[in-house]
């Protein structure tokens, strides 16, 4: 079986894992992969047991019996890469959790040869990159996917970076880059910022708005938006402002559902789909109405459902949105009231609060609309509205 990943890009994995997990450690000295959890790194029983148990997951270390406490016998972070490393060797699978319709983690298998597939026809398309930067976790499927096994395959640098930072990242950037990044880390990029030539950005999650692709074009990047969900890895890609995206070549496809060639799995895309060739299509709306918030999937019939369900003496309909560039990054609601002339000031204060109260953060509407008509254009389509206080 060909190397899924290199010592260097899982000892990177780790070690970020271990930064975000206790970020005291960034002042620690010495090497902390050398270093014992307990004695040296002063980790305590959760923390252990979280750097444990995510190594544990991602790897699918849990699928054989007799490796249920695999790591646990390891006491500092090289030891346990040795083990890991060992494992890929022979190991068929990966674990990779998504957010779900409404935050909660759900896990998902992937083949290690469909992994090593999709790795290598991406290594392929950006070969002449020299270096790698981004701002993903690696612990999910597109960030382990870019960031750890594509370089993993050039045998080029990697470096993390946050994005809130982006001048000063492409102030050391050298030529032929290759930047990770997804829409929310991107509308950090300064407006006017210019990047190296030869340099190319990628970004996944979620759909990329064209204010946001004008400006990574203005910035002088190239463009990659790449499609696809923990469930089904990558699908397809769209290059600069194209809308049309082209299937990854180990994948067919129906009408509405792709079948992989490389081991006969057979998923439905989660949105609407428009073909315009037997290989190229453009992408409508979630079928079941899931848009990404802060990075987790929100259902927004069911969100406006709890809402609803909370008054139903006020609230006749409600409709979801998430907010224009220029309004925020979270959801704006609108409420159609039973009576709108009966509606108080203590009302509306009442229903903020149950929502603050109620929802996981990324679920909740930051504005709210009130109103005696619905949201709807007279097609009966759903209609922009913008925020007024």
């Amino acid at each position: 079986m060909a190397k899924l990943i290199s010592q260097e890009a899982l000892e990177r994995l780790w070690k970020e894992k271990l930064m975000r997990l206790a970020p005291r450690l960034k002042y620690q000295k010495g090497d902390v992969l050398a270093l014992h959890f307990r004695d040296d790194l002063a980790l305590d029983s959760v923390e252990i047991l979280e750097l444990y148990s995510s190594f544990m997951d991602l790897f699918a270390l849990q699928l054989k019996a007799d490796e249920q406490t695999y790591l646990y016998q390891y006491q500092t972070g090289k030891a346990c890469i040795a083990a890991i490393l060992k494992h890929t060797e022979r190991a068929e699978y990966l674990h990779f959790k998504s957010s779900g319709s409404t935050g909660k983690p759900e896990g998902h298998l992937h083949s290690v040869n469909t992994l090593i597939a999709e790795r290598d026809f991406w290594a392929n398309l950006w070969q002449d990159s020299q270096s790698i930067y981004y701002c993903t976790n690696g612990m999910h499927i597109y960030g382990f996917i870019m960031a750890f096994l594509v370089p993993s395959k050039l045998k080029i640098p990697a470096q993390y970076f946050s994005p809130l930072n982006w001048i000063s990242v492409v102030q050391d950037m050298p030529e032929n880059s290759l930047i990770i990044a997804f829409p929310e880390a991107i509308e950090h990029i300064p407006i006017g910022l210019k990047f190296p030539k030869n340099s190319r950005l990628i970004s996944s999650t979620a759909p990329l708005q064209s204010a946001l692709q004008n400006r990574i074009l203005e910035a002088g990047l190239e463009l990659y938006k790449v499609y696809g969900s923990t469930e089904t890895a990558g699908i397809a890609y769209a290059e600069n402002e194209s809308p049309v995206y082209q299937l990854l070549p180990f994948w067919s496809a129906a009408e509405i559902t792709i079948t992989s060639r490389l081991n006969g799995k057979e998923e439905k895309f989660p949105d609407h789909i428009y073909w315009q060739s037997e290989r190229e299509f453009t992408l409508g709306t979630r079928i079941d109405e899931v848009i990404q918030i802060a990075g987790h999937n929100v259902s927004l019939p069911e969100i406006s459902q709890k809402i609803q369900a909370a008054f139903p003496q006020l609230i006749k309909e409600i409709w979801l949105r998430k907010m224009a560039l220029e309004e925020g990054r979270r959801l704006k609601a609108w409420l159609q009231m039973e009576d709108i002339t009966l509606l108080k000031e203590e009302n509306k204060a009442e229903i903020y609060q149950w929502i603050e109260a109620h929802l996981p953060p990324e679920a909740r509407p930051k504005h709210l609309t009130f109103s005696a008509d619905k949201a709807l254009n007279p097609f009966g389509k759903l209609t922009d509205w913008p925020i007024h206080d």
